[in-house]
């Protein structure tokens, strides 16, 4: 197998243009000696002595003062640690490219400094305090800069329990905003970004973008972009660094959930309850991102922020809502959705786990079943469990608090050893004359209604999810054809087959794009109907597994191994097409809708 190589480290300097590199540098360079020079002045005038360029580029003319040494060193560790840090943060704002700009800033005054004295500084002080500088810098600029792109969504909805509106954030669960709320970040808001992280704007010229070819950024609102800015930030830099070793040691951890409940990424589209109370398109922006990194972590996600989430705040009654929905938003509490049986996955309404009432404690129920293949259930603290009443045979919903089932009632083992989907925690739900009280049971809604209107939430957050996928996939393979080089020394993206390979992917996720914020901007009018969402999850799974396949041989032998990433896609959009409604069944919903004839068996 050919020798490995590592793409570029994301964000590095040089994937920034060489002029916007010069012109930043440039600002930095005379803030720093700007700085420099009002500091050395303040500190002349204060302590009466005469003011000299030495001070600032020529330490060696005052090395034998010892006190005026370690005074200038002291002005600046100030000057080149904290306010250049602050600089930094301001001017650049991307923690990854701290490291290369502190170098280079004082790398140019080294420079300038030997210049102006002819020789290397030999003052103790001045590298001293050189080294102190730096590191100073360095940790304050970094911090600085990750605390100000992980700012929290603001709960511009409210958080009052009894607001209106829509339901929780499409992902590999339920909800299904309404219309956007108030959102505010750390950083400017509005400003829009490139793969690169460029900021644009539209009095540029027009420019093809293979990273989003067909402008859909420009549909989004300004808050829509501060979400998926917010959301992207957080998953590439906290997410993306232990994904890899999560899906190898088949691991997910649960203060994942915290972090996300943190920035108030989980149940974003509901209103009220200590949410976030965005577009049900911000919704899918943040699954989106987080799918980027790995549809396992954005199925724990999202089947806590639609499935969980979306189904209490849509028919449970307002004491649930009001007692579970703000510690479920927080991360605090961990949700599981059952559905699926063993031996009816595709066919919900042949289930057969059963609700019968108490016959000695009146005002409960008894429910009996099995559940499996359920995302969060080995850990979930609360469990939305879709169960049928014995006396009507109708489909009713049963939130199940773990806390309050007896020894023996309730077992959720983990499903081990999956190839796909493995940085998520997949179980069971095993219900055995589990008590659950009356009012933990959904009160209007019944029939196949109430999960399905989950799953259709779901859907929709999947169909801009998998693109997320999709576009990591494009990334990394064209990354690799770029370098990796082979007959006569030539890169394999010169190659025709290696180009098509990467147009035909890219169009599928510029379409499949457009196509999600279209729906969803339609879901978020009220108008947007269940053949839509099956439509484009459709479309978008299909269309992201095929080519993330087809990208895959790029990596020829190489593609075997994990830590090229791609594989691990590949596994999980197989999972993503199969999960919510396999793709089959979403054809015969269009071909009902299309020609008015039920085809199911």
């Amino acid at each position: 197998m050919a020798r490995r190589r590592r793409p570029p480290r994301p964000g590095a300097i040089s994937e920034l243009p060489p002029l916007k590199i010069l012109s930043q540098i440039a600002a930095l360079q005379g803030l720093y000696y700007g700085a420099a020079l009002l500091l050395m002045l303040f500190t002349v005038l204060v302590a009466g002595q005469k003011f000299s360029m030495d001070l600032v580029f020529g330490w060696d003319a005052v090395r034998g003062d010892t006190t005026q040494g370690w005074l200038m060193g002291f002005i600046w560790v100030l000057n080149g640690g904290l306010l250049m840090a602050a600089a930094i943060v301001v001017l650049i704002g991307r923690s990854k490219l701290v490291l290369d700009f502190a170098l280079t800033l004082h790398a140019i005054h080294l420079v300038v400094v030997t210049l102006y004295s002819g020789q290397l500084p030999r003052n103790t002080a001045w590298w001293l305090s050189m080294g102190l500088a730096s590191t100073v810098l360095v940790a304050l600029a970094t911090w600085g800069c990750r605390y100000r792109q992980l700012q929290p969504i603001s709960f511009g909805g409210g958080g009052s329990a009894s607001a209106a509106g829509g339901s929780s954030a499409a992902g590999h669960g339920d909800g299904g905003g309404d219309e956007e709320q108030g959102f505010s970040r750390g950083r400017g808001r509005g400003r829009g970004r490139d793969g690169a992280g460029e900021t644009y704007s539209s009095s540029q010229a027009a420019q093809f973008t293979w990273e989003d070819p067909l402008g859909s950024k420009n549909l989004l609102t300004e808050e829509e972009l501060a979400v998926s800015e917010t959301a992207e930030r957080y998953c590439q830099e906290q997410l993306l660094p232990r994904v890899l070793q999560a899906y190898r040691d088949e691991q997910y951890d649960p203060k994942i959930l915290l972090e996300m409940g943190e920035l108030g990424l989980l149940g974003a589209t509901i209103k009220g309850y200590g949410c976030a109370g965005v577009s049900n398109v911000a919704g899918a922006l943040i699954t989106r991102a987080v799918e980027r990194v790995d549809s396992g972590y954005r199925s724990g996600m999202s089947v806590q922020s639609s499935l969980v989430m979306g189904a209490i705040h849509d028919f449970g009654s307002e004491e649930l809502k009001e007692k579970y929905l703000p510690e479920l938003a927080k991360g605090r509490l961990i949700g599981a959705f059952g559905l699926t049986e063993p031996n009816h996955g595709s066919d919900p309404g042949s289930m057969e786990a059963v609700a019968r009432e108490h016959p000695q404690k009146k005002g409960y129920y008894l429910l009996n079943g099995s559940k499996t293949w359920i995302t969060n259930s080995p850990i979930a603290d609360v469990l939305v469990v879709w169960a049928k009443l014995q006396e009507t045979g109708k489909v009713r919903g049963f939130l199940v608090d773990r806390k309050q089932c007896p020894a023996g009632t309730l077992e959720t083992p983990a499903i081990k050893n999956k190839t796909g989907l493995r940085a998520s925690i997949t179980g069971m739900i095993h219900l055995q004359d589990c008590p659950v009280p009356k009012e933990n049971m959904f009160p209007e809604v019944e029939g196949l209604k109430g999960p399905f209107t989950c799953l259709n939430s779901a859907r929709y957050g999947i169909a801009l999810g998998v693109i997320g996928a999709l576009e990591d996939c494009i990334n990394r393979a064209r990354t690799y054809a770029l370098e990796r080089k082979q007959f006569k020394g030539n890169p394999l993206a010169k190659y025709q087959l290696i180009q098509k390979k990467l147009a035909d992917a890219a169009t599928d996720a510029a379409y499949g794009t457009l196509a999600a914020i279209q729906v969803g901007r339609l879901k978020d009018q009220g108008k947007a109907t269940p053949e839509m969402i099956s439509m484009i999850k459709r479309q978008n799974c299909d269309r992201a597994l095929y080519n993330a396949r087809i990208l895959q041989e790029i990596f020829g032998g190489n593609a075997v191994s994990d830590e090229y990433m791609i594989g691990r896609h590949v596994a999980n959009l197989y999972v993503t097409q199969t999960y919510e409604g396999q793709s089959d069944i979403h054809s015969l919903i269009l071909g009902r809708a299309i020609t008015g004839i039920q085809a199911f068996v």
